[in-house]
């Protein structure tokens, strides 16, 4: 069977996979080179009263290749960025998730600072490997391009061998009430 003929005939799951690691590594070519120049270009995108949330030349130009390598190979993908027009990072998040599918029983995030790119990929990973993914309360995260960009009600990650809803029992009311899953 011919390369093609195996691309092809691969579930979409699968193209999107192996499309987004060859994606991701011209990404980081773009983000050395950025960086090796000097010159990072650094905005703040924050609005008036919310903490500084920077962005460099090296995350636009990033960001800015993943979409359109991606829209070039699959069209009419959604795609949802942090940076509307850029950024390709590793947040804490994402590391620690990816623990719980090393052996890590569960990790639990009690802030609304994180941000849905940083769950969305590592939540179908952990999904996949019979793991589960839901804000402190036990609600399934929503990706659904017209939902807040942060997932206000923290994150709870779990092992598969374990009682996720065990976890989310075990969190007090009163952290889960400070974290309510605002309304799309």
């Amino acid at each position: 069977m011919a390369d093609t003929d195996m691309w092809v005939r691969s579930s979409f799951l699968t193209r999107l996979v192996a499309c987004s690691v060859k994606v991701s590594e011209a990404a980081g070519g773009i983000i050395k080179k950025v960086m090796a120049g000097g010159d990072l270009k650094i905005i703040d995108k924050s609005t008036a009263g919310e903490p500084a949330d920077l962005q460099t030349e090296a995350d636009r130009r990033a960001q800015f290749c993943i979409v359109q390598s991606l829209l070039k190979r699959f069209g009419s993908l959604k795609i949802i960025g942090e940076e509307f027009i850029s950024y390709f990072h590793q947040s804490k998040t994402k590391m620690q998730v990816i623990k719980v599918l090393e052996g890590c029983a569960a990790y639990v995030f009690a802030s609304p600072g994180c941000k849905k790119w940083d769950t969305c990929a590592v939540e179908a990973v952990l999904k996949a490997a019979g793991g589960c993914l839901t804000d402190i309360s036990g609600r399934s995260i929503r990706y659904e391009s017209y939902v807040q960009r942060n997932n206000t009600g923290g994150v709870l990650a779990s092992a598969p061998w374990v009682d996720h809803q065990a976890y989310v029992e075990s969190i007090p009311q009163i952290l889960k009430d400070t974290l309510p899953e605002l309304s799309p």
